[in-house]
């Protein structure tokens, strides 16, 4: 019987700032740029914008130092494009092309790139009408260092319009990443219906104004399928239109053999690991041994200041909060996976690794276990929800050693690490813009 990993492996083969507070400080002793430089107004060409023939404007995905993965949705057969980028202060064009849209999608790598550079994209139609302009920044170059700001959430139910996300987008962050439940898909069964949920979400003005500030990073949890979908008896079929929708609306580099986990560097920042933890439970496992030696590997040889584990569900050992409750839907619940990945990061040395989740509808900032055990000395923080139910466990945390903070508000999470301090600044930010909580993480 094919396995799960196959059916992956064979889409891949059909398919194959504030953010830095928008201002520039120079350290006198070394003349290195601390932040990024100062941005112009979004570009804003001739033409008027036609929401019927560009819906949910243009997405931006996966940014490197020379690329970003582009998502254009129009109901016309045929669009232009034209890309713009920064020099000095003001848009300069760089690329332009005519490209046919197959089935209301156009996909496609924008490259020649030039490494942590802003840069806008506007789709034309005809008759003068176009999409709304998408601003996105390139990453550093692989030597490089500055102050990075991002963000996060997950969890994208009620709450519409997801006004939280609007006031993300106002940062114009260096990117924001999705960790799952993007969509609450349950009950889908075809590519359609899926994509009717996707249409919900792409289409709420707070994630049009989100995707039209800043690239994404995006994973997914187990809404974007069926609640607490099983690998292991789901129908090909829908699998595979689940994960054609999930990629059809967030642009995305395909992983290793056609998988969603992947590497995605900021220069000497920091490494994101972004994690597939759904669709790989097979046969008692978490995520497959694949994806684990990937992982294990690519901690020791990150040479990076943080490496960032984004995680769709936490790994926290949440015991002293929750109990045992809903242990197997998490890494707790299989815990040779989960004590073997700590210990090779404990025993190898590896520094700064941060987990960023979400899932659980309420925000935390924790150690993964209690003092003396394995994984407390890393932290993990749990993001949104920007729009789902509220969990009121967060409210309810009492801070404690491991605990440290927890919330149960709508809300983005903000991530500002600075490589010179070496800390990263984790602020929680509520539907009004307010931080109501913020926290100092320092590292090695």
């Amino acid at each position: 019987m094919p396995t799960r990993r196959r059916f992956l492996q064979g889409i891949a083969a059909l398919g194959a700032a504030s953010a830095c507070k928008s201002s520039k400080d120079s350290n006198t002793d070394t003349g290195i740029e601390k932040m990024r430089s100062l941005e112009p107004p979004v570009w804003e060409p001739e033409g008027i914008v036609d929401e019927q023939i560009f819906p949910y404007g243009i997405q931006v995905g996966d940014v490197s130092d020379v690329s970003a993965v582009i998502s254009i949705h129009s109901t016309m057969e045929q669009v232009n494009w034209t890309v713009v980028q920064q020099k000095n202060m003001s848009w300069e064009q760089v690329q332009q092309s005519t490209e046919d849209v197959q089935d209301a999608h156009l996909h496609f790598e924008l490259d020649d790139l030039e490494e942590d550079s802003a840069y806008c994209i506007c789709a034309f139609g005809i008759d003068g009408k176009r999409s709304t302009v998408t601003r996105f920044r390139t990453a550093l170059a692989a030597s490089a260092e500055r102050i990075v700001v991002f963000g996060a959430t997950s969890c994208l139910g009620g709450n519409l319009p997801w006004p939280n996300l609007t006031v993300a987008s106002a940062e114009k962050l260096d990117f924001f990443c999705l960790l799952g439940d993007t969509v609450y898909a349950d009950g889908a069964q075809i590519y359609d219906q899926y994509w009717t949920y996707w249409n919900r979400t792409l289409s709420q003005q707070g994630f049009k104004d989100l995707t039209s500030s800043t690239s994404l990073i995006a994973t997914w949890d187990d809404h974007e399928v069926s609640n607490n979908w099983n690998p292991e008896t789901i129908p090909t079929d829908k699998f595979i239109s689940a994960l054609t929708a999930f990629r059809n609306a967030l642009p995305q580099q395909v992983g290793i053999d056609g998988n969603i986990w992947r590497k995605l560097s900021w220069g000497e920042v920091l490494d994101l690991f972004v994690l597939d933890c759904r669709s790989e439970r097979l046969s008692g496992d978490y995520v497959s041994q694949e994806q684990l030696l990937w992982l294990k590997e690519g901690l020791q040889s990150s040479t990076a200041q943080w490496k960032v584990i984004l995680n769709s569900v936490p790994i926290t050992d949440l015991s002293g909060l929750l109990g045992n409750a809903q242990s197997d839907d998490r890494w707790q619940g299989y815990p040779e996976q989960r004590t073997e990945l700590l210990q090779s990061i404990e025993d190898s040395g590896v520094s700064n690794v941060l987990w960023i989740s979400g899932d659980f509808h309420h925000g935390l900032i924790a150690k993964l276990a209690p003092e003396q055990e394995l994984g407390s000395s890393m932290y993990e923080v749990l993001t949104g929800p920007s729009g789902s139910f509220i969990n009121p466990i967060g409210e309810l945390l009492v801070p404690s050693e491991q605990f440290i903070y927890g919330h149960s508000q709508w809300s983005y999470t903000r991530f500002e690490i600075n490589p010179f301090e070496r800390n990263v600044t984790i602020q929680f930010v509520g539907d009004d813009g307010e931080v109501f909580h913020s926290f100092l993480l320092n590292g090695d």
